[in-house]
């Protein structure tokens, strides 16, 4: 079960990040969706409701990550300064905290939603499509990682 909730958890993430236009290579935004409907067989309508469900949290989700970013900024140039003190640094994490909880709490509801419209088998299938997008991401990364190697 709870490796059920976490592929659908980062299932929803995925989306979530194709939505904002963080992804890279043929999953990026625009393809995602025919990806997903071909890879779990999606009716229109499901389509539909995904794309709904993903106006409905995208530009929240898109504010928090833009925030939890100044924050993580603003965290690391004052941790830099010898004058700032202990407290303030406190804070300021504790105030980024506050943020990740709340994108993450974000990604799970629109994460439940998205579930909400999917069948049985489609589920089941989202195991093998977030390996392959895994795959694919360990792929870019290490040839990245050669091209700078050169």
């Amino acid at each position: 079960m709870t490796k059920l909730i976490t592929v659908l958890f980062l299932f929803v993430f995925w989306i979530g990040s194709s939505f904002a236009g963080e992804g890279e290579g043929h999953w990026d935004k625009g393809k995602w969706k025919k990806r997903i409907k071909k890879e779990l067989n999606l009716t229109e309508d499901q389509v539909l409701k995904m794309e709904k469900i993903h106006s409905k949290y995208h530009s929240e989700i898109k504010d928090l990550r833009s925030e939890k970013k100044g924050l993580q900024n603003e965290l690391k140039e004052m941790a830099k300064k010898p004058d700032v003190k202990e407290n303030s640094l406190k804070e300021k994490h504790n105030k980024l905290q506050d943020v990740r909880r709340n994108l993450e709490d974000k990604r799970f509801s629109m994460m439940l939603e998205t579930r909400g419209i999917l069948k049985a088998d489609q589920i089941a299938n989202l195991d093998k499509l977030y390996m392959k997008k895994r795959l694919h991401n360990k792929r870019g990364k290490r040839q990245a990682q050669e091209a700078e190697s050169k």
